[in-house]
């Protein structure tokens, strides 16, 4: 119970939850309109595919590299994606969630 209590606690009130892939920076991975599980309990590491808020917006890209509490951020298709290459490192605290399938 106590574990529950804790988790209710936590500024990550989404467990699971899915989102609809809009735009091409992830293809080949993920196309357009495809739809993707991700957990808010999950802790993204390199190589992990984050949804994360930037500018009013979330945005859906791979880690890159993991410095302390930020994360480098790329789309797997540079010629449609904005990601760190353009506005730097993320925060850790920007993280949404980590797509855990497909």
């Amino acid at each position: 119970m106590k574990l529950v209590k804790s988790l209710l606690k936590q500024k990550k009130s989404k467990y699971i939850f899915i989102r609809r892939i809009n735009g091409r920076s992830m293809e080949p991975l993920f196309k357009e309109k495809q739809f993707v599980i991700a957990s808010g309990l999950v802790s993204p590491k390199e190589s992990s595919i984050v949804i994360f808020r930037d500018g009013g917006l979330e945005k859906i890209k791979y880690v890159d590299k993991v410095k302390d509490d930020r994360l480098y951020v790329l789309g797997y298709n540079p010629k449609y994606s904005t990601d760190s290459r353009h506005f730097g490192w993320i925060s850790r605290e920007a993280v949404v969630g980590v797509v855990i399938w497909p």
